[in-house]
């Protein structure tokens, strides 16, 4: 591997990180500006609003070993395009859509 191979291999690894920690911590940590007044207009309890963070931690935590061993053993590719139509349409099918945050209404 030539120098410049692996500048470029190391510049790629840099933008990657920053692409993905940088969206991710903004969302964490931005959220709780919006908890008092969706709480406040939507009736929910704060711990019911909080309990759809925690539980994002949870399965993200859960879920991370899985598909790193899926990453390496059939490939990034693949697992996106399994993981991700999945992953964004499963709470759509689920017959009790957020079950915390159904009550009535304000």
């Amino acid at each position: 591997m030539n120098e410049q191979s692996g500048y470029r291999k190391w510049t790629a690894l840099v933008a990657a990180f920053l692409i993905m920690a940088g969206p991710y911590s903004i969302i964490n940590t931005i959220h709780s500006l919006f908890i008092h007044p969706v709480v406040n207009q939507y009736g929910f309890s704060l711990k019911s609003f909080s309990f759809v963070f925690t539980l994002s931690a949870i399965v993200i935590a859960l879920a991370s070993p899985a598909v790193g061993r899926a990453v390496g053993t059939i490939g990034l590719r693949p697992v996106m395009v399994r993981c991700w139509p999945a992953a964004a349409f499963l709470p759509m099918v689920s017959p009790d859509p957020l079950p915390p945050f159904m009550g009535s209404p304000p």
